[in-house]
């Protein structure tokens, strides 16, 4: 899955039915959480420990997928 794609699920996980509401939600234009989650641009760190906070879920697994998606998912496998 790539960055975008992992970015679209987060948000979509949090409960966003819409890019847009998103955006909002965040305080960021529209047209540039867009490009991100569509991937016409790259996001850099500081956006996606935004993205991460907002959406709950792990920084290292929206920059490189890696570990489970969440906390709660951590602990969900490791019960």
């Amino acid at each position: 899955m790539e960055r975008f794609e992992r970015l679209r699920a987060a948000r979509k996980r949090a409960g966003f039915k819409t890019a847009t509401a998103a955006a909002e939600s965040l305080g960021l234009p529209v047209a540039t959480y867009v490009s991100h989650e569509n991937g016409q641009r790259q996001f850099n760190i500081d956006a996606a420990r935004q993205y991460a906070k907002r959406f709950k879920v792990r920084l290292s697994w929206l920059i490189d997928e890696e570990g489970p998606m969440s906390f709660e998912d951590f602990v969900d496998q490791n019960e």
